[in-house]
């Protein structure tokens, strides 16, 4: 769970980052109109991520970490890599071409670095569910070959006979008991 609450900090670091570039930089149009598009994409997800957390608020934390929540924040990647690129360009443009490798650098650490942890972790957590449908998939062969008697899955037909007539022949007792039918 850590894992992608780090990764949803990250992300709005990286956004409210972007945002304060993208506002220094409004008056100049050919940076800013390109920029709004991305923008769009990026608040559709943000908007869209928190519909969806005060619409699951009641249900807890372990709802909210479903992978169906998963493509809210593709959006934002992919509007935040595209924001990137566009700041990076412009940077560059200015004549700044170290300090646009650095930064072009740094963006993609961002975004890859969490990205790659949480598919790791995803990955950790498909084995381990693989891991216990084969284990239960073990067991149940393994009671089906064995040699205990009387740990067989599935009673016969005789032993069913004798514990209705067993359990039959108690019901009974306790019923004749109780009304009376027993002296004591």
């Amino acid at each position: 769970m850590w894992v992608s609450v780090a990764f949803g900090v990250v992300l709005l670091a990286c956004l409210a980052c972007v945002l304060q570039i993208v506002w220094c930089r409004r008056r100049q149009v050919t940076f800013a109109e390109p920029a709004s598009i991305w923008l769009l994409v990026a608040a559709y997800s943000v908007i869209s991520a928190a519909v969806a957390t005060v619409g699951r608020f009641g249900f807890g934390v372990n709802q909210s970490q479903d992978s169906r929540y998963t493509t809210f924040s593709l959006y934002l990647v992919v509007g935040l890599l595209y924001l990137g690129a566009m700041i990076v360009r412009d940077i560059h443009r200015r004549g700044e071409t170290v300090s646009a490798r650095v930064l072009a650098c740094l963006g993609l650490g961002l975004l890859l670095l969490p990205q790659t942890v949480t598919q790791l972790d995803g990955y950790r957590q498909m084995w381990a569910y693989h891991r216990g449908c084969l284990t239960g998939k073990a067991c149940v062969q393994l009671i089906n070959i064995s040699v205990i008697p009387g740990a067989l899955p599935y009673p016969t037909r005789r032993r069913l006979s004798r514990r209705w007539d067993s359990w039959t022949r108690w019901v009974i007792s306790r019923r004749a008991g109780e009304a009376g039918y027993f002296p004591d």
